[in-house]
């Protein structure tokens, strides 16, 4: 068997130990698992446990649909054209030019992002307390979402 199928098959494991971690998190703390009909519970945003867990899924997750698909999928981007801010605003202009000309537009993205960041789920203190920043070396490390640029 190759790498990548042993590497499949650990990802996988990876991935239930951490469901099973949020499973009995939720058990724990009374409360539903994560899902888009219900979104996630304040008790599993604020449980440092139930968050590393659902972290480690989310990445497990990502490299895992990486390796199923190949290297060609790490540069396979589709046109700017078709992303999903495309569909959602009905443009085929990137989305940066699009808001430059829809300025009430992007005051909505730029104050939903500025709501997000006030959250306990999206407070700086996590990436601070939790990501393994010596993985990175010398390189930089650099905010390119949210609008305000809190974490840079």
């Amino acid at each position: 068997m190759s790498h990548a199928g042993y590497r499949i098959l650990e990802l996988t494991e990876k991935i239930q130990e951490n469901v099973a971690i949020l499973k009995e998190r939720s058990s724990l703390l009374q409360t539903d698992l994560p899902s888009l009909d219900d979104g996630i519970s304040e008790a599993l945003q604020l449980d440092p446990i139930s968050s590393k867990a659902r972290q480690a899924i989310a990445d497990h997750t990502a490299e895992l649909q990486m390796t199923v698909r190949g290297p060609e999928s790490l540069i396979m981007a589709p046109p700017h054209n078709e992303t999903a801010s495309n569909l959602v605003m009905s443009t085929e202009l990137p989305v940066f030019q699009f808001w430059s000309t829809h300025p009430d537009r992007a005051k909505r993205f730029a104050d939903g992002m500025s709501w997000f960041a006030k959250t306990p789920a999206f407070n700086i203190q996590h990436l601070v307390d939790n990501h393994d920043f010596e993985k990175h070396g010398d390189g930089t490390l650099v905010d390119v979402g949210g609008s305000h640029g809190i974490a840079a």
